[in-house]
């Protein structure tokens, strides 16, 4: 109980965080993936479903409130949360640097081909010129902006797992390095 708890605490912050302060910040900064990458590090360092969890209810919460420019982000959340589960149990699941980027890039580009193919569709459907060159705008600077982040976070690892696992979003058993 206190885990799903400190989760969800921990949710609503990097929520916060994400739609109130990188929103506002100036020019390309706007399109940083901070909540994305968070979960993604920890679905690949240590290996914990909290992080697809995040993800997922972000796309809710965000086609919840009419967040996004994009359409339907739920189904965009869940291809990128699926697929960052996926490529990290299956492929690169020994906690290197290049499998959390490796693990990131596949997401954001889930999340960006998901999105390219619900704007596509959706033009079709209201016989609209579809604007797939503002898709590929975001998908280039959350790439590039996401990789930064999870270099950070990599570098960050040891202390990071410490203040995870003693604020209970990690449990003992969870620890793949100490």
């Amino acid at each position: 109980m206190i885990r799903l708890l400190v989760n969800m605490v921990v949710f609503i912050i990097l929520t916060v965080i994400q739609t109130s302060f990188i929103s506002s910040l100036p020019s390309i900064f706007v399109y940083t993936p901070f909540l994305l990458a968070v979960a993604i590090f920890i679905i690949q360092q240590t290996g914990n479903r909290s992080g697809l969890a995040w993800i997922i209810v972000f796309g809710v919460y965000l086609d919840l409130f009419s967040i996004s420019v994009f359409p339907f982000e739920t189904l965009s959340f869940l291809a990128c949360a699926m697929s960052a589960t996926l490529v990290s149990e299956r492929l690169f699941s020994n906690r290197s640097w290049y499998g959390l980027i490796a693990c990131g890039m596949t997401g954001i580009l889930a999340l960006s081909l998901t999105r390219s193919l619900i704007l596509f569709f959706s033009s079709v459907w209201s016989h609209s010129q579809p604007s797939l060159l503002e898709s590929w705008f975001v998908f280039k600077w959350n790439s590039i902006l996401l990789m930064i982040i999870l270099t950070i976070l990599f570098a960050l690892t040891r202390p990071l797992r410490r203040f995870l696992t003693a604020s209970f979003v990690l449990m003992k058993q969870q620890e793949t390095l100490n």
